[in-house]
């Protein structure tokens, strides 16, 4: 087994949507960004990586086996033992996983570029590729609180972010089942077909704003967020700081 040293990690916790765990280029000044001291590298199939990427689900108990108690964190000069750290690469993309003594990765994070590169030059050489288990099995559903990948792409993590605050809120009227609210931010989202808005029921006009909303980010979607989360105390506060 191979390990890497000094290694930066931006760790995201309890993301079951790898569109969250973001790249270097958006790391913020404010992020807890850690040295590792030192971190085993392992050799995954592209199935077990993205399973790993994309969910909260159990860690293949080899991989447990493997790497328990072999990773260090650098904090305040002194090196501390981390009972479940590793990286996992594909041979395409890399990730870092932190558990905090448990069996599923509650905290992942990208590398900086130049130790990505050279987490998958040692991958190269590596001919041991820990496979996905036939006992794992992946049930991904997405929904409002767990949005789609396909909604999310090609957007910044500010708009990753205001989308899914955006998503939250249309959950929360969604449960209300408030058609004259509904109708309201429909139009208001969508001025063109104000005439039809009243020949919908409920579902079919919330089904309407769902594939409107859904592609992209605009101005326009920000309008409606701001919109959707009025009066809601909490989430009025969430996109005041997300926002920014």
């Amino acid at each position: 087994m191979k390990y890497m040293h000094d290694v930066w990690v931006n760790f995201f916790e309890r993301e079951e949507n790898g569109y969250n765990v973001c790249e270097f280029h958006e790391w913020k000044k404010d992020d807890s960004v850690e040295l590792m001291d030192q971190i085993p590298l392992l050799r995954v199939d592209s199935e077990l990586y993205n399973y790993l990427l994309n969910s909260l689900q159990q860690i293949p108990q080899e991989i447990l086996n493997l790497v328990r108690n072999k990773s260090y964190l650098r904090k305040n000069h002194e090196r501390v033992r981390v009972e479940y750290g590793f990286i996992i690469t594909d041979g395409f993309d890399v990730l870092a996983i932190e558990t905090e003594g448990y069996d599923f990765p509650l905290k992942k994070s990208k590398l900086i570029p130049r130790q990505s590169r050279l987490a998958l030059e040692l991958a190269e050489v590596n001919d041991s590729v820990i496979k996905m288990p036939d006992s794992l099995s992946v049930n991904k559903e997405y929904n409002l609180l767990s949005p789609d990948p396909a909604t999310m792409q090609g957007l910044t993590r500010k708009e990753r972010s205001l989308k899914q605050l955006l998503f939250i809120g249309l959950c929360d009227l969604k449960e209300s089942r408030n058609l004259d609210k509904l109708r309201y931010v429909y139009s208001e989202f969508n001025i063109n077909n104000y005439s039809n808005v009243k020949e919908f029921d409920f579902d079919e006009l919330f089904n309407a704003l769902m594939e409107e909303v859904s592609d992209g980010w605009s101005e326009s979607h920000n309008e409606f967020c701001k919109l959707i989360t009025y009066g809601q105390i909490h989430l009025e506060k969430l996109y005041e700081i997300q926002s920014k």
